[in-house]
């Protein structure tokens, strides 16, 4: 194992990653979770459309994933898991998601908060 000195390529600029640099085959973690409110929601079929404002510096992009929590705590809803459907960032507004949850509006009652959670980075 080559272990990065000041003289050493860093492991990003390694195309393809060295496995060789110790720094390279430590695991990527993935970006803190991001906190968002349901602001409203409507009926399709038998799926829920929420509509989230979240308040973040990252870039959330289609196809994240995310949970409704309980109220006043980051235990997840039954059943409350969704995937991003459209992002729409607003300059200096909070940034309006939308999702689909195969949920009734009845069975998250008053838990109008979510976490939504970007994939882990991948080496190229």
């Amino acid at each position: 194992m080559i272990h990065a000195s000041s003289r050493a390529r860093p492991c990003c600029h390694a195309r393809p990653a060295d496995s060789r640099i110790a720094a390279c085959n430590k695991p990527l973690t993935p970006p803190p979770p991001v906190y968002g409110d349901i602001v409203y929601n409507s009926i399709s079929g038998n799926d829920t459309i929420l509509t989230i404002w979240a308040t973040t510096d990252q870039k959330i992009a289609t196809g994240w994933k995310g949970t409704i929590v309980a109220k006043g705590s980051d235990t997840p809803v039954d059943k409350g898991e969704f995937v991003v459907e459209h992002v729409e960032e607003h300059h200096g507004a909070p940034t309006m998601i939308r999702a689909r949850v195969h949920l009734r509006p009845d069975g998250f009652r008053g838990n109008l908060r979510v976490r939504i959670q970007g994939p882990t980075p991948t080496r190229p």
